[in-house]
């Protein structure tokens, strides 16, 4: 006979597991706020990363809120507790948590000085507004400052799962002359599907893009909606927008705007750990602002490898629908890889680029469109002409197309959605470069992700 009480705790116990996780808690932090420093709501809030809401205090599953003010960059250490989030949220007038002791005054920018560091894994870490198409260095709900030789956001072996998102990356130009500590914006020691998204890097000290320091250091990364300022590249320390010795799973690099390249060059990868991952560039635009010679692209290219003393291998890179203007140097692609195969070329708009374009490590290039670039480069489906630009307003960083281009080849997801979310070819052309026809990138602010691209596949 069934006995009705266990029966009935049987249930509740069920009822009280589902509920669980919508029981998360809000926690709230502002420099001089004057209460008791509970973190309970903005009267009370927690005056740093201390006491109430210092690191080891945190709660799995909680969102804590940061007013704005200037904070010691912590280390978030707080052990894991299976996938369960922790969410740092920058406060906003629209979304504060409570309203208790709130002024809308809280909602400016919030500093993080000394840079951050991740040890432990599953962590958001979210300024919510600024970035991308728009405002590619303007709005900022968060700033990571480094003063000194560290990387200014370190993500540790182990770390895995972390998003950082809408935050502003500075340091101070100082290259520490190479090894494992450097003044790199990110750097990304072994924690697996690490996510960049809405960003701006500046006066980097090493490189924006660090994978190193353990075997596999980069199993799997996103960087999109970026800004790619100044970065500092040194005899001692040679400087890549991405240096990525260790490549053991797919990177998708795509959204970002490149506007300066020094050192060994661009986007440097090696996949000789595994070569079945995946290095994914597309919708981005690579750009050197009309007389700015700080722009060194004279080694080994935007997008590569290694001069190959090492061994280095490029397999399954695939790099569609860029836009490339007023390139110039040695090569747009490297030639010193040891070996290579299934690398792909598609769909890329050139203008204005003097460089060199060097295809001999790529399998196929084909659908490219080439302005004042050097004719189609033996393409069946390449287009060229002398002089025009189909670019909006490129001094602006305004980089959405007058009219379509010749039709380019059409491709599956993720490659069918250009930067602003919008369908490629919905128009009825594909168009070659980073931006469907009929979009505009300058003024307004910047779109939200497509919600289809922000999930890691595991």
């Amino acid at each position: 006979m069934r006995n009705p009480f266990s029966f009935c705790v049987l249930i509740s116990f069920f009822i009280v597991a589902s509920v669980a996780p919508l029981l998360a808690t809000n926690h709230y932090i502002l420099a001089g706020a004057a209460g008791n420093g509970a973190g309970t709501d903005w009267t009370n809030a927690c005056t740093a990363f201390s006491g109430s809401c210092s690191v080891s205090s945190l709660v799995r599953g909680d969102t804590y809120y940061v007013g704005t003010g200037t904070y010691a960059g912590p280390s978030f250490n707080k052990s894991t507790s299976g996938t369960t989030l922790i969410t740092i949220k920058r406060a906003t007038v629209g979304d504060h948590g409570t309203s208790t002791g709130w002024s809308d005054s809280f909602a400016g920018l919030a500093t993080f000085t000394g840079g951050i560091d991740f040890t432990t894994g599953y962590w958001v870490f979210d300024g919510v507004t600024g970035g991308g198409p728009g405002s590619w260095t303007t709005g900022f709900g968060f700033a990571v400052t480094q003063t000194g030789s560290n990387p200014v956001i370190e993500v540790d072996n182990g770390a895995n799962f972390v998003t950082v998102r809408h935050v502003k990356l500075t340091g101070n130009s100082n290259s520490s002359g190479g090894g494992s500590i450097a003044q790199d914006a990110f750097a990304i020691k072994g924690g697996t599907n690490f996510k960049a998204s809405y960003f701006y890097t500046n006066a980097i000290g090493r490189c924006p893009f660090f994978c190193g320091g353990v075997v596999n250091a980069c199993p799997a990364m996103i960087a999109e909606y970026g800004y790619i300022g100044t970065y500092v590249s040194t005899s001692a320390a040679h400087s890549e927008v991405l240096s990525d010795a260790a490549m053991a799973g797919d990177i998708d690099f795509r959204y970002n705007l490149i506007t300066h390249i020094e050192g060994t060059g661009g986007l440097m990868w090696d996949n000789a750990g595994n070569h079945n991952a995946q290095f994914r560039v597309y919708g981005n635009v690579f750009y050197r602002a009309s007389g700015d010679n700080s722009w060194a692209n004279t080694a080994n290219g935007i997008i590569g490898g290694w001069t190959g003393n090492g061994g280095e291998d490029n397999y399954n890179m695939h790099i569609y629908n860029n836009t490339f203007v007023n390139v110039n140097g040695t090569i747009v692609f490297t030639n010193f890889i040891n070996r290579f195969g299934n690398n792909v070329v598609e769909n890329n708009l050139f203008y204005n680029t003097t460089a060199t374009i060097d295809y001999s490590n790529i399998s196929t290039h084909d659908y490219n469109d080439y302005i004042s670039s050097g004719g189609t480069h033996s393409e069946s489906n390449g287009t060229s002409s002398s002089s025009g630009s189909p670019l909006i307003d490129v001094a602006n960083l305004n980089f959405g197309l007058t009219v379509d281009t010749s039709p380019g080849i059409a491709l599956a997801s993720p490659y069918n959605l250009d930067p602003l979310g919008v369908v490629r070819g919905s128009g009825g052309v594909w168009d070659r470069g980073a931006f469907q026809s009929g979009t505009s990138t300058g003024g307004g602010s910047s779109p939200a992700p497509p919600s289809a691209l922000t999930a890691f596949v595991q």
